[in-house]
């Protein structure tokens, strides 16, 4: 029988930029003038904004995309939690690239 191999752990949350001073003040700044999440919004919807997220999946705060305003949207937590099961492998789902109209 072949042994399973691990899956790969994150990196904990400064690696990967969140908790830094420049993140948690940019994260504040984009709450203040995204105060609603956007999938909510589009259903008719006013649920505060819980997370910044990335559209596209980054690799860190050295990559391009982890400060481009473009690659950022608003969500409450029950769609950021679903969005990270859905396409971060979150539950046990295998890692798939975003569609913004799914």
């Amino acid at each position: 029988m072949e042994r399973q191999r691990k899956p790969e752990r994150r990196a904990n949350s400064y690696r990967r930029g969140y908790a830094t001073k420049r993140w948690r003040d940019y994260r504040e700044r984009y709450i203040v003038d995204h105060p609603f999440c956007c999938v909510c919004e589009r259903k008719g919807r006013e649920v505060p904004t819980y997370a910044v997220d990335h559209i596209k999946r980054v690799t860190g705060p050295q990559d391009p995309l982890f400060w481009e305003p473009t690659n950022h949207q608003p969500l409450c937590k029950t769609c950021h939690s679903r969005k990270t099961a859905k396409y971060d492998g979150g539950f046990g789902h295998k890692r798939k690239e975003y569609d913004e109209n799914s």
